[in-house]
């Protein structure tokens, strides 16, 4: 078997989308605190009344425009894509490195982007009108990780994660109008055919990491350092889920307003 398949073979048999997110998970800074991300992007152009609003509702529900979230939210992306785009631990291997260095560095690669990938992922939701990511270093509750897998779907352009993505948008909408005129509320927002969905995310995700992965590990093997191709990837990723996101009625001040 040449290098190149041995190396291909080695990251199949170690990467799996659940073991590399958990893994991410366990990243310092990845998990980002709703209420004090919101905090500092708002305290500059709302008062702290209508700051605390946002907080416990979202910023669409206290008439923030979309335009203006639509700033932040490139604000937010451009910033993270800055600290990604830094030096690669690839960068730092020899071309001579065995392949189970080589799988080594690249799954710590990974590990990296995707902790900035859940970064962004977080920051993006927060603004456009989600509730927060109940992140948990050892053990995440089945649903907030089904919700991930909804968003990096869409990430990544899986088909089917688009549509899930919307109707857990549609869900999280009636979910504030529900807390805004104070009504009862279920305790989690549930859409049982998810899980389908969210099982098909996983595979078709894992083979998108080992495909990226190759493609980032392969030129190592031919003498030329890259960690760089993976990384390319990040801001298109975020960009689209912005551009979804920015689309749902959950970040539309004027769906609010009609108690739609």
């Amino acid at each position: 078997m040449s290098r190149a398949g041995e190396i291909k073979e080695k990251l199949q048999n170690s990467i799996t989308a659940e073991n590399i997110l958990l893994t991410a998970l366990r990243t310092p800074g990845v998990k980002i605190s709703r209420s004090s991300f919101l905090r500092k992007e708002l305290n500059t152009f709302l008062s702290e009344e209508d700051v605390n609003r946002a907080i416990r509702h979202n910023p669409a529900a206290v008439g923030i425009p979309r335009e203006k979230m639509d700033d932040l939210a490139q604000k937010v992306i451009n910033l993270e894509t800055s600290k990604v785009t830094g030096a690669s631990v690839l960068a730092s291997l020899p071309a001579a490195a065995l392949p189970a260095a080589v799988v080594g560095a690249v799954t710590a690669d990974i590990v990296s982007y995707f902790a900035h990938i859940m970064r962004v992922l977080q920051m993006l939701a927060y603004l456009y009108g989600f509730d927060e990511f109940k992140l948990d270093d050892e053990d995440t509750d089945p649903e907030t990780m089904n919700n991930i897998m909804i968003f990096l779907g869409v990430m990544f352009g899986i088909r089917g994660s688009g549509p899930a993505l919307s109707k857990l948008a549609d869900a999280t909408a009636k979910h504030v109008t529900k807390k805004l005129v104070k009504r009862r509320l279920r305790k989690n927002i549930v859409i049982p055919e998810m899980k389908k969905i969210v099982a098909k995310i996983g595979i078709k995700l894992t083979k998108q990491m080992i495909m990226d992965a190759v493609a980032s590990a392969i030129p190592v093997a031919g003498s030329v350092a890259s960690g760089v191709l993976m990384y390319a990837l990040f801001k298109p990723r975020c960009m689209k889920l912005k551009r979804k996101l920015m689309t749902y009625p959950l970040c539309d001040p004027v769906y609010y307003k009609t108690g739609e």
